[in-house]
């Protein structure tokens, strides 16, 4: 899976496809549900380079009333 970045003036929106073609075509139909667009819309190519894992980190330990350091809103 290779990713696209679809730039247009209101963001850019990632896509995820496998080759130039699929993004195209799943870019334009993103473009068919925003509706009318009057602006050059741009889907520009990125590619993964390298992965680099995770650093686990060491943490103090902490009091009951102190929030974590990092928590989900989802």
């Amino acid at each position: 899976m290779i990713g696209y970045v679809l730039r247009i003036y209101s963001g850019k929106y990632l896509i995820k496809a496998d080759n130039d073609e699929q993004a195209k075509t799943k870019a334009q139909k993103m473009l068919d549900l925003m509706g009318d667009i009057h602006e050059i819309t741009v889907l520009y190519h990125i590619r993964e380079v390298a992965k680099f894992p995770a650093k686990p980190f060491k943490q103090e330990p902490r009091g009951p009333k102190e929030l974590p350091l990092y928590y989900d809103n989802l």
